[in-house]
């Protein structure tokens, strides 16, 4: 009697959930959050779901209360209009779950991975009907940027920290001249470092140059010497990289310009440093200078920018890097935004699995109805042949399609 009830209580949670998230359009335009849901019967009960309660150890009164628990929980995303914080409570309360019981929570994990019940390419189509995993997404290079962006941030907070401890050691009363001078020229050594950070690429493109990224930002001339010192231009866009990852496809800004960052342009209209801003370049420049020039109070005063330079400029973008990378994060791709048909396939993935036929002494590519739209006609026009080098054939797309 037990078994029966359990099994249809956990039936129930099952439908309900999946009335209330899959079969409502309006639910799965909010959020493709609710694509967990599918395969999660399977996941739960295995292939007979019938049999869902014969397993070892079987599935308890307070492990399907649970379950509807975290279904109510993940339905309440889908629906919550904030649902960055929604998602990160759940995900948080989850992660103090799995530090609980680690062992389990290994298990679970493991079973929904081999379900293929989630979207690790994050192209909108689940890896358990991905026929074309990996495929290269806007949501993935968005992440991508934020996550390199996250780390450079925290490179030049650190150079800046070392140039801060680096001074207070030069504001000791005890040094001479010559201590100060040698701890200028380490201070030398974070400038260059400095702009090597902010020169930094992730996938071939340069990380701090705005919507121009594929020449490197800042442009170094000059050198340290007696009387005189480098400087760096900006030869990158101050407008930030937009990439179409917003909820219904909008352009997101995903870049800091490095303007910005750098040089304390915050309006970007090329007049820096702005009020509350510091040249970040410059003030490693006063920094060698007071150390080299034995100035103990031009080392006080630059201590002082040094800590509004940490708390404010590098501080806030960081700020702002970590809640772009956030909304990203929980930006879940709808297939038709991705660009990929319902196996998870982009136009040049699919057109590369399609044979080529000779009919009339020509080439064509058999079969190619990439979305299926054309299903009268008797040569759908979305690959072509193209020659490579030599006799090589091959099926490619007719035209670029917008790929989210």
């Amino acid at each position: 009697m037990r078994a029966g009830t359990s099994l249809r209580r956990l039936q129930s949670i099952l439908s309900i959930a999946f009335l209330l998230v899959i079969g409502s359009d309006e639910a799965r335009a909010e959020s493709d959050v609710t694509a967990d849901f599918h395969g999660l019967l399977e996941f739960v009960c295995g292939d007979d779901p019938s049999r869902c309660l014969d397993r070892e150890p079987p599935l308890s009164d307070s492990d399907i209360d649970e379950l509807g628990a975290e279904l109510a929980r993940l339905v309440a995303i889908s629906e919550a209009r904030d649902q960055i914080d929604e998602s990160d409570r759940v995900e948080g309360e989850l992660l103090r779950l799995c530090a609980e019981d680690e062992a389990r929570c290994r298990v679970w994990v493991e079973k929904l991975a081999r379900s293929g019940a989630v979207d690790f390419d994050l192209d909108g189509v689940l890896d358990g009907l991905d026929a074309c995993p990996g495929t290269s997404t806007q949501v993935g290079r968005a992440q991508a940027i934020l996550l390199a962006q996250q780390v450079a941030l925290a490179e030049v907070r650190e150079e800046i920290i070392l140039l801060r401890v680096l001074l207070i050691e030069a504001a000791d009363g005890t040094l001479g001249s010559a201590e100060r001078y040698r701890l200028g020229e380490t201070a030398v050594d974070y400038f260059y470092e400095l702009v090597s950070i902010a020169n930094k690429k992730v996938d071939r493109r340069y990380l701090f140059g705005g919507q121009r990224d594929d020449l490197p930002p800042f442009v170094l001339a000059g050198a340290f010497g007696p009387d005189a010192h480098p400087w760096v231009t900006y030869q990158g866009d101050a407008r930030p990289l937009r990439l179409p990852v917003g909820r219904s496809g909008e352009r997101v800004p995903i870049s800091i310009p490095g303007t910005r960052l750098f040089f304390a342009d915050f309006d970007g209209d090329g007049i820096f440093p702005d009020v509350g801003g510091i040249n970040l370049f410059d003030l490693l420049v006063e920094a060698q200078d007071a150390l080299h020039s034995n100035d103990v109070e031009r080392i006080f005063s630059t201590i002082a920018i040094v800590d509004e330079a940490i708390g404010g400029q590098i501080a806030a973008s960081q700020r702002q890097n970590g809640a772009t990378y956030a909304a990203v994060r929980r930006s879940f791709p709808r297939r038709e935004l991705t660009g990929v048909d319902p196996s998870g396939c982009t136009p040049a993935q699919f057109c590369a699995s399609v044979g080529i036929a000779r009919p009339y002494d020509g080439e064509i590519c058999a079969a190619s109805d990439f979305l299926n739209d054309e299903p009268l006609l008797r040569l759908p026009r979305d690959c072509r042949v193209e020659k490579g080098r030599g006799a090589d054939l091959r099926c490619v797309p007719w035209r670029p399609t917008r790929q989210q």
